[in-house]
């Protein structure tokens, strides 16, 4: 504090496996190991994020061997690297689930029953083919907590694929079909275009009009916080999971989305959840409330998306923690 003041970012306070060496923008960061870990010395004396904007060129990259590791993002490239001498391929399935997240304080959106319809409108089995070239799952339950979450449990609802419940659930919104139209903002890159095209093609199935808003990811985020959005397409961010945290950001009628939803009180049960300490407590309130929303389909959950991370087969000890990859490097070593 002395030394920063009131600086924060400066303070690289840890007590992981590597140390900050130096970060250089647009090439990277550098980390030396921790010789004093306290899960013992790392193997690797240094480790070297490089930062290649386009996945053609870092993939050229790990195959050259001018890298080690490289996240590889489609199925064609996941084949090839497998196929490549020396080369292979380690898949891993995220807790981060993409999902459709509405703006409940406008219409059509701030409606249970269009929610519910768009819900059983998406045929989440396909989607995974059809959008992630089967390198994601479907998420089986209306959250997109993962199991063993603090929250996630049985109650929770699913919403079947079925255009016969969905058009039940249109019936009962009383929306005339003038009402239900509405805008999904997208990314315009990684999977945001796929995942545009196949929400609009479903819900015009069942008679809704969607216009797509393609957007730079940053300003989607951006419009996300902000709430300058009707419907949008994302992922869940990748932070080590934090349920304090995720319930404030996703649930809160003031949150990061999903604004002004109608569940009684939640926001008292979050801010509760968060100072009781009894474990067994705490997760019987998120549990309470992860049911509750997924009941009025606050949001949409869609998908888990494999993460795929080509490198030489040389390369042991390869784990995933479901937050960061990072988070095992200690363990990693090259074999004899």
């Amino acid at each position: 504090m002395e030394a920063n003041g009131g600086d924060n970012e400066k303070m690289l306070v840890g007590t992981g496996a590597y140390k900050f060496v130096s970060n250089t923008t647009g090439v990277g960061v550098t980390l030396e190991s921790n010789k004093d870990y306290w899960g013992g010395e790392p193997y690797f004396e240094t480790v070297n994020y490089k930062l290649i904007p386009d996945n053609n060129t870092a993939l050229t990259a790990l195959l050259n061997g001018e890298i080690d590791l490289d996240q590889v993002t489609t199925a064609l490239d996941v084949d090839y690297v497998k196929n490549a001498d020396g080369m292979t391929v380690h898949s891993f399935q995220r807790s981060a689930a993409y999902f459709i997240a509405f703006n409940q304080a406008e219409a059509p959106l701030n409606n249970e029953h269009f929610r519910k319809a768009i819900a059983h409108a998406i045929d989440k089995e396909s989607w995974c083919t059809l959008v992630w070239n089967d390198l994601a799952t479907p998420v089986e339950k209306n959250t997109m907590l993962s199991a063993g979450e603090e929250g996630y449990c049985d109650a929770i609802p699913s919403y079947e694929y079925s255009i016969e419940k969905a058009k039940e659930e249109l019936a009962l919104s009383g929306l005339s079909p003038e009402e239900m139209s509405f805008t999904l903002t997208v990314s315009t890159i990684g999977y945001g275009p796929a995942l545009g095209a196949a929400f609009k093609e479903a819900m015009s199935a069942i008679g809704v009009d969607v216009t797509l808003n393609s957007m730079e990811g940053g300003a989607v985020k951006t419009a996300l916080f902000a709430g300058d959005i009707e419907a949008c397409a994302w992922n869940l961010a990748s932070i080590p999971y934090n349920a304090p945290l995720f319930y404030k950001l996703y649930y809160k009628p003031a949150g990061y989305v999903g604004r002004n939803n109608t569940i009684e009180n939640i926001e008292a049960k979050i801010d509760e959840a968060g100072a009781t300490y009894n474990d067994a407590a705490r997760i019987a309130i998120y549990e309470d409330i992860s049911t509750q929303v997924g009941e009025t389909c606050m949001y949409v959950p869609i998908a888990y998306q494999m993460m795929n991370y080509g490198c030489s087969e040389h390369l042991q000890g390869m784990a995933w923690c479901p937050s960061i990859l990072s988070d095992y490097i200690c363990n990693w070593t090259w074999a004899d």
